[in-house]
């Protein structure tokens, strides 16, 4: 399985392109804590998910936000405290507001090493589904020994700002001791950044399967929409399964034809997800049969669409082993024609790992 989360379609003449981001923006690296804590490793992470988002889903939260502290050395952190910090970062990346989401307090989660642990949280943690509007979570641990993974983590819903195009940031901040008698200290991530999709884009984090309806580009010639979809594989250990899609307006060639980028976060899910991908009009010289689905891995730029996107075999996967230029975990299931030139292919995709260096 590829090691990555946003993949995009490129609509193109004899390419339509399936382009892959690999680990956008998923792993933050902070400064050295201490004297004998990760000196010089990477100890902290922030996630978000989808980066992509709708402000009002249909159902469950717009977005994930999770922290992991990492405690790579032989020592014990103690008194460990785990901080996820929400910044509207909207214009102002270098002096943010603080931002509001709506979160459920029932749904704080803590695990040391992918389990579920006891921790103190403020806003405290409740047995029954419990709103409110917050600026930051903070959950106190047990004494982390060397070797093992704290978590905090929580689905949330943005409550302001809301406007389409705003950016929300959550930033993970760990507070801890060093068991040898070493200084306190705190260690932030690097942020991850939500976006709140506009007319193009949509996204959702629900506790099951669910779908999202198919989103346009400004000029109606492309769409993308995810028709079912399964729960994320629980091995992820994550609080939903968080699904975004988006269509550019921005027109780019690839292997001479032009077309327009598709994209889908996707998490490794329990089965496959059904992808429909409408083209109207079909590019010049291209027709339904004969298009080209193209993969990226690249997070950003529209140069390395190297990867085709192969038909799926009779169970309705990705052929195994995948061939060399070849996507491992999509494949193309149906195509057929549409009125006014246009084309529909439906695809599978097995989604993949949030970040393996980050799981569990």
């Amino acid at each position: 399985m590829r090691r990555h989360n946003v993949r995009g379609l490129f609509l193109c003449g004899s390419a339509v392109a399936l382009a892959a981001a690999a680990l956008l923006g998923f792993v933050g690296r902070g400064d050295a804590a201490g004297t004998n804590i990760c000196p010089g490793l990477v100890c902290v992470s922030t996630v978000v998910s989808p980066h992509l988002t709708s402000a009002a889903p249909t159902e469950g939260f717009a977005a994930f936000a999770a922290g992991l502290f990492n405690n790579s050395s032989p020592s014990t952190a103690t008194h460990l405290e785990l901080t996820l910090v929400f910044k509207n970062v909207t214009g102002n990346p270098l002096n943010p507001p603080a931002a509001t989401v709506t979160i459920d307090k029932s749904k704080i989660g803590t695990l040391v090493d992918g389990s579920p642990v006891a921790a103190t949280c403020n806003p405290a943690r409740t047995a029954t589904v419990a709103l409110e509007n917050v600026s930051s979570v903070t959950c106190s641990f047990p004494n982390l020994g060397g070797g093992h993974k704290a978590k905090l983590q929580l689905p949330f819903t943005p409550f302001d700002p809301t406007a389409s195009g705003s950016q929300i940031s959550a930033t993970l901040l760990a507070s801890y001791g060093e068991g040898n008698g070493g200084t306190n200290d705190t260690q932030p991530a690097v942020p991850d950044t939500l976006t709140i999709a506009g007319s193009t884009g949509a996204g959702k984090c629900t506790a099951a399967g669910s779908q999202l309806a198919s989103v346009s580009n400004s000029t109606l010639t492309a769409s993308i929409g995810v028709p079912s979809y399964p729960a994320a594989t629980t091995d992820q250990h994550l609080p939903c399964t968080p699904v975004g899609i988006a269509v550019s307006n921005d027109k780019i060639t690839v292997g001479g034809v032009a077309g327009y980028v598709a994209s889908l976060e996707l998490p490794k899910v329990a089965g496959f997800a059904v992808v429909q991908h409408d083209v109207t009009p079909l590019p010049e010289k291209t027709t339904v049969k004969n298009l080209v689905i193209w993969e990226s891995l690249s997070p950003t730029g529209n140069s390395s669409f190297t990867l085709k996107v192969p038909a799926c075999d009779s169970n309705g996967l990705p052929p195994i082993p995948a061939a060399t230029g070849f996507s491992a975990d999509t494949c193309v299931f149906d195509r057929s024609g549409l009125p006014k030139g246009g084309g529909r292919f439906i695809m599978h995709a097995l989604g993949t790992l949030i970040d393996p260096r980050y799981t569990p």
